[in-house]
């Protein structure tokens, strides 16, 4: 699908939430400037669907790590998996192994720093299962950080949104003029023949999502 053909590769492909990527660019310089683990908390994506949420946590990642940010990274779907005993096993398991690995940075080969987590639609666990994230994130924080996303962030308890960064930020519907731009890079590449006139048309339609549109 086109929407995973020209999925951002890096922080400086996600367009339309400047006030997002500028602190995560800021967090990625303290990280590889000074090794300080600590300017990477846990991290709450929180918006509509299609605005950039899981673009930005693998792009966050890829700019972090390089070439190896998959080695130490996990992505699930709470819509899918969002029983507590999902939460108590697979979330559970890998939260508290052992970090392996290393990355180069700057010519330098670096002891990767910790486990990611990242879990989609968390608004979308259970009470239950919410409770018991939110003791892992407690337990293992020194070797795994979570970076949740949700399209709704009053689903998620308080307990959790107090424990990651970006709580107060919010990813924003994505203006129509950025998402034309976007799909007129898509319509070159793919050497399409379509009037500007629809281009417009379909980024007005999209009502803020770069997936839809």
């Amino acid at each position: 699908m086109w929407s995973e053909t020209y999925r951002p590769q890096s922080l400086d492909g996600i367009v339309g939430q400047d006030h997002i990527t500028s602190r995560l660019r800021y967090m990625i310089a303290q990280l590889h400037r000074d090794g300080d683990d600590g300017a990477f908390p846990h991290l709450l994506f929180a918006g509509p669907p299609g605005v950039g949420k899981t673009a930005t946590a693998i792009a966050l990642m890829k700019d972090a790590f390089q070439e190896d940010w998959a080695s130490n990274f996990v992505e699930l779907n709470a819509s899918d998996e969002r029983s507590i005993n999902v939460i108590r096993t697979t979330v559970k398991d890998f939260s508290r192994r052992g970090v392996i690995g290393s990355y180069t940075i700057n010519g330098k080969q670096q002891q990767m720093p910790f486990n990611v987590v990242f879990l989609d639609e968390c608004d979308n666990l259970t009470p239950d299962a919410q409770a018991a994230l939110r003791r892992i994130m407690e337990r293992f924080a020194k070797q795994t950080r979570f970076i949740l996303s949700c399209n709704y962030p009053h689903r998620v308890i308080d307990p959790i949104k107090d424990r990651c960064a970006f709580a107060d930020a919010r990813f924003r519907p994505i203006p129509s003029d950025i998402i034309c731009e976007a799909l007129k890079t898509v319509v070159d590449q793919e050497g399409l023949d379509v009037a500007p006139e629809a281009l417009k048309a379909v980024a007005k339609g999209s009502r803020g999502s770069m997936r839809k549109a």
